[in-house]
Parts: structure tokens; C-alpha cells; sequence
């Protein structure tokens, strides 16, 4: 792979609500764009309003002229006008060292408020350029979605800093080379096969249909890194080795965590397709979890919470699902937690409020409106649990966002009575808080659930 088209964005800073809206403003917005220094534009018409370039820029856009590599402007901002102009403000040297307006070394000048995917498709039919060969300079994670959906090669940039001579030459390194040192695996998304349809986002990720494989998913996360990698491969080592494992309080800590366990978690109960985790790069595919999710059901669209066919429909549902949980339990020693966590990580099938995360999880195999099997997925919170002939007893493992309660042991009729109630409880404790039962009935109703319980 060789780098042939540079895309660069501008970071926001140049609005057009702000910007020209001061005493004396001119007609044109553009127009109130002065150059105060050779890095510094300022609104003529409000001096408070400015934009810095970043320091390197100028030196790379050169760079990236004399090693013959096309630039493409690649940025969502609602005024091109106004772009285009502090483009021309700002200069850089052109492959023959002659000092030239940005705006007029740049081939491709795509300013809008679409996605980015749209540019780079237009681009791809203008260049003939296959979309491996562009590459996205971008401080906006969602910006991504290039790579996800087109395989453009995508450069996160912190928004502070900008780009700088260290993110660019990183990202001119071809991992083909053999002469190139950097690990392969240091390339984010590196090796990520061909995405198909979105099936569902959520903060951390994205799961998309696998476009060659019909068995499989593919999640992609949203804010992978390079610089993530080494502490990540620490992490997933030492959970590996069944050492115990204390993320600290950063987001990056828990996120790699999340990230770490849910690897092992679906290489362990043998749902993991690729890639082996010490080779992870931001993305993996999983088998595909096929089911349906019980609030697609009309019974449980049209029935009312307290009403016996709902109940008898979810109370069917829980069981099921304590069911899949002890299966798993006593096939790979992984209990699937996810259902007790406060905070839903990246659902596989769709955004699913918290306050539903009981079902967000699992899908169900179905005879007209009654479930007749339970299918979990999302392993991102599931920890070791041993089935010792008698008891179910949790490991010492530590899990994000929830109670790990480490070494508690269960009876098998205190795990199910432990899970169901807990289920009940959300599930009603959520229809409150919707407004669509009243509280005092919802608690009353609460306090005794011996009826759940029963065959």
C-alpha cells in the first residue's frame, strides 16, 4: 500500500454563526478574514474570533507535494466560502519550493455538511484512486466511518495538538514494506475485512454485517489509536493469564478493559472469528447471534405491564435466559454479566436504553409470540464462574461499570432467584420511570414476586 491522496480537515473553529457578525461586518462573511501572522487569521469585524494554524502544517503540505502525493480538503463546515478563504490566507511551499495560497496546492476541495463518506466516493470516481491508497488527517472520531465503510485509512488527531510531523510520517510507513520496522498490528483497523450493512451503534463501537461472511459480525470501535496498543496487550495479558486485574479510574483504562474481556470472553465460549486478540487493531468479527428481541414481539408491543399474557410472556423470557446463563456457566466457566452492568457498552443489534439492558442482550428463538430458547451476545462484561457439582461460584476478576461480587457462591436456586429477581425489578423499575405504570403500583406490585418464581 502506497499513501497517493492526503485528506485534510479544518477543525470547526471557523464558524460562520460567529464569524462576520461583528460592528462594520462586511456583506460577504469571507471578506472579515484578515491574516495577522502567517499563522494566525482573525474576524476584522470581532478581533475576539481567530484561528491558529497548526505549526507543522505548512512543512507537510510541502512534504506531501514533493513525494508526488495529491491533498484533498475533506472537512464538514457549513460555509466553504469562508474556508476556502483562510486557505488562500495561509501559505505553503509547493514541490518546487515557490511560496503558494494553500487553497490553490489542493486538488481536491470538498467542504459540506454531509458525512465524509460522500467526498471520498466523489473523489474515488474523479481520481480513479482505490480508496486503500487516500488516507483521513481528522481530530473528529466519528470521521472514522470512512474507514469503517470505505476503507480510507483514517488518522485520529488530537484536537490540541493538530497534525503534526510525527502523525505524518507514522502514517506514510507501509506495512508491507519489508523494510518498513513498524509492527503491522500498530496500524488501527489494520487488516479489517470488508464492512456490510450497520446493524447498530452505541458510544465505544459499531457492528456491522460482514460483507464476505453471512455467519459472522464485525464490531468496530470507535476511538481506536494508536498509542492505545501496548497498554491494551498489557491488559489483555494479564487477564489472559488469569491474573487479577484493577483498571484505574482513566477511560482509556476501562475502555481497554471492556475491550480485553470481551476478546477472551468470545474466544472462550468459542464465538471469536477473528483476529486472534494479541493482534487486535481496533476491530473483530464474532458469529452472529441469530434471534429476535422480545420487544419486536406484538404481545409484548401491545400488552400492558401488569396484564397476565405480558407477564407470563417475560416471566417465559428470564427464565430462558437464566437458562443460556447457567449453560454457559457449565460448558466455559464465563458468566455473562452484562445484564447487571449500569452502563451498555455497544449493544450488537441496536442503541439500547440502559434501563432495558436485561434485554438489550439476549434474542430469542420464537413459536408465533412464545420464546422457546434465549441466545445471549455482548461479552464485554462477563467474568470466570465455576460450576463445582453444586454451586456456582464467581471468580476474583473485576468487571467495568458493575458489581463484581468476586467469590460469592450460589445454590442454583438462589443464582436463578438472584438473576429473575434482579430482571423483574428492571423491567418494571423501567416501565416507572417511563411514566407507563404508576410508582406506587409499580412498587406495590414489587414487593412480593413469589409468583416468579413458580413452575
Amino acid at each position: 500500500m502506497t499513501i497517493k491522496l492526503i485528506a485534510l480537515e479544518l477543525d470547526g473553529h471557523l464558524d460562520e454563526k460567529l464569524f462576520g457578525k461583528g460592528r462594520n461586518a462586511s456583506s460577504l462573511i469571507e471578506d472579515d478574514l484578515e491574516l495577522v501572522n502567517e499563522r494566525v487569521i482573525r474576524d476584522r469585524s470581532n478581533e475576539r474570533n481567530y484561528i491558529t494554524l497548526f505549526p507543522d502544517v505548512s512543512g507537510i503540505i510541502h512534504d506531501i507535494l514533493k513525494n508526488g502525493i495529491i491533498i484533498a480538503v475533506v472537512s464538514r463546515n457549513s460555509s466553504k466560502a469562508l474556508c476556502d478563504r483562510a486557505l488562500w490566507h495561509y501559505k505553503a511551499n509547493d514541490a518546487n519550493n515557490g511560496s503558494r495560497s494553500i487553497i490553490s496546492l489542493v486538488t481536491y476541495d470538498e467542504v459540506s455538511i454531509e458525512s465524509k463518506v460522500e467526498p471520498f466516493e466523489r473523489i474515488r470516481g474523479w481520481s480513479g484512486l482505490d480508496y486503500e491508497d487516500m488516507i483521513l488527517f481528522d481530530s473528529d472520531p466519528s470521521s472514522n466511518e470512512v474507514h469503517q465503510r470505505l476503507g480510507v485509512g483514517f488518522k485520529l488527531l488530537d484536537r490540541s495538538t493538530g497534525l503534526g510531523w510525527r502523525e505524518y510520517k507514522e502514517a506514510l510507513l507501509d506495512p508491507s514494506d519489508p523494510h518498513c520496522k513498524k509492527d503491522p498490528y500498530d496500524t488501527p483497523y489494520y487488516g479489517q475485512p470488508p464492512l456490510g450493512e450497520l446493524r447498530g451503534s452505541g458510544k465505544f463501537g459499531s457492528v456491522y454485517e460482514s460483507h464476505d461472511d453471512p455467519k459472522a459480525v464485525i464490531k468496530v470501535m470507535k476511538h481506536w489509536v494508536t498509542g492505545l496498543r501496548p497498554r491494551f496487550l498489557e491488559i489483555y495479558n494479564i487477564i489472559n493469564t488469569g491474573k487479577l486485574f484493577k483498571p484505574n479510574n482513566t477511560d482509556d483504562d476501562q475502555y481497554l478493559t471492556m475491550i480485553a474481556f470481551e476478546l477472551r470472553n468470545l474466544r472462550d465460549i468459542k464465538q471469536l472469528v477473528a483476529p486472534r486478540p494479541e493482534q487486535f487493531t481496533g476491530w473483530f468479527s464474532m458469529t452472529r447471534t441469530q434471534g429476535t428481541p422480545l420487544w419486536e414481539t406484538p404481545l409484548y408491543k401491545s400488552s400492558h405491564s401488569f396484564h397476565a399474557p405480558f407477564r407470563n410472556l417475560i416471566k417465559t423470557a428470564f427464565h430462558l435466559t437464566v437458562d443460556e446463563i447457567e449453560d454457559i456457566v457449565r460448558k466455559y466457566g464465563i458468566e455473562h454479566r452484562y445484564a447487571a452492568a449500569s452502563t451498555n457498552y455497544c449493544g450488537e443489534l441496536s442503541l439500547i436504553d440502559n434501563s432495558d439492558a436485561h434485554l438489550g442482550n439476549v434474542v430469542f428463538t420464537l413459536e408465533g409470540d412464545r420464546p422457546l430458547k434465549a441466545h445471549l451476545f455482548d461479552w464485554g462484561i462477563a467474568v470466570r464462574m465455576n460450576w463445582d457439582g453444586q454451586c456456582y461460584i464467581r471468580g476474583d476478576e473485576i468487571i467495568v461499570w458493575g458489581e463484581s461480587d468476586q467469590g460469592r457462591s450460589y445454590t442454583p436456586e438462589e443464582f436463578r432467584q438472584y438473576w429473575i429477581t434482579w430482571m423483574v425489578k428492571t423491567e418494571y423499575e423501567a416501565n416507572m420511570n417511563q411514566y407507563s405504570i404508576i410508582q406506587g403500583e409499580g412498587k406495590s406490585f414489587l414487593e412480593d414476586l413469589k409468583w416468579w418464581f413458580e413452575p
